[in-house]
């Protein structure tokens, strides 16, 4: 078909007259149809050869396909393929590697527990040291005031805290004011009453 297209262009081509009276062969649209059949053509053949590379690379070997897994609905019920004799075989290994690896050290495991056990209590520090870091004794200053134990307190005392408290202590406060007022001493001279009441609560503090 595009040969017979290229061949109606050239059939279809007169020649024509110019000025000067030179014929031309080929008029310029003809030209580039031509040119442009051509193009049309080679792209063709690339696009068909890309195709067919295509085709070969998406078709899958034989031996990717001899190697796929059958399919199974739960891949986790999936039977392992290790035998129970090669399980036994790979531990057995793994053992004696690590009983030779701990054989090659030279140090038992007892060993190192001693070890580090005399470390920590190095670690310690001694009486010795201690009493090596004292400069000398400090001196006792005897003028320091000696501790005095708390004094108890009544316990049968009404708590001011307390609303109950408070109505007792009122209570006896005015029963201390009218004894005071009753004392013959007080009506006489109030004032060396009142300084004598005062001495000797001092002296009862003391």
């Amino acid at each position: 078909m595009q040969y017979a297209h290229i061949f109606q262009l050239i059939s279809s081509a007169t020649p024509t007259s110019t000025q000067n009276g030179k014929f031309a062969t080929f008029g310029s649209h003809e030209a580039s149809q031509l040119t442009q059949a051509t193009k049309k053509r080679s792209t063709l053949r690339s696009k068909s050869a890309r195709s067919e590379k295509a085709s070969k690379a998406s078709k899958p070997s034989d031996s990717n396909i001899m190697k796929a897994e059958p399919y199974h609905e739960n891949p986790f019920l999936k039977l392992s393929t290790m035998s129970k004799r090669d399980k036994q075989h790979e531990k057995s290994t793994t053992f004696h590697n690590s009983i030779a690896l701990s054989n090659l050290s030279g140090i038992s495991k007892s060993a190192l527990r001693r070890r580090k056990r005399k470390a920590r209590e190095q670690l310690k520090p001694q009486m010795n040291d201690l009493l090596s870091t004292i400069a000398a004794e400090v001196p006792r200053n005897d003028d320091e005031p000696k501790f005095i134990a708390p004094t108890k307190g009544h316990d049968n005392a009404p708590n001011a805290v307390k609303r109950s408290g408070r109505k007792a202590i009122m209570h006896q406060e005015h029963e201390k004011f009218n004894h005071v007022l009753q004392n013959p001493s007080f009506k006489s001279s109030p004032f060396a009453a009142l300084r004598e009441t005062i001495a000797n609560n001092m002296k009862a503090g003391q």
